[in-house]
């Protein structure tokens, strides 16, 4: 079961005069990581587990290679990679040199088989889970978030929240 829940839309994109309006979005249950994946796909097909994530790491390299080399890669039924590329703005192409353009990140459009499989039943969430945290004071967070840094060197927001629920 998938959860949801309704966001307020972003000032940026409301039109002047328009009144706060809402929007659904989906509240996430977590993340399976490549580790917990990998153990189901090796469940799943019988294939050893070394193979299944140097098949994957592979997969990752060569469809990068690809996408460097200026090529739209479909991999299966999972849909689309290509590249995204950057630079300043600019009103006469001979205004920007080709140093001045470079890659930013990869873009990907699901196949129509693909979305099909990404469904399931939704249903309102009761409570906003991303909110827990407040139940911690400040300091209890802030040793959290200190021991975590010290430990990993880094935090992510997502880290940061699933810590501060605890």
């Amino acid at each position: 079961m998938a959860y949801y829940d309704f966001k307020k839309k972003p000032a940026l994109t409301t039109k002047e005069g328009e009144k706060d309006v809402l929007y659904p979005s989906i509240v996430f249950n977590g993340t399976i990581n490549t580790k917990q994946l990998l153990k189901q796909l090796v469940a799943r097909t019988g294939y050893k587990p070394g193979v299944v994530e140097g098949t994957l790491m592979e997969l990752v390299d060569l469809v990068g290679e690809y996408i460097g080399q200026g090529y739209r890669v479909e991999v299966g039924e999972f849909g689309y990679f290509s590249g995204k590329i950057k630079s300043r703005l600019v009103k006469d192409k001979k205004d920007l040199r080709s140093p001045s353009i470079q890659f930013n990140g990869v873009n990907f459009l699901a196949s129509k088989t693909f979305k099909k499989k990404a469904t399931g039943k939704l249903e309102r969430a009761q409570k906003l889970f991303f909110q827990v945290s407040s139940q911690l004071d400040d300091e209890e967070l802030k040793r959290i978030l200190l021991e975590h840094v010290n430990r990993y060197g880094f935090i992510t927001r997502t880290t940061y929240t699933e810590l501060g629920s605890v």
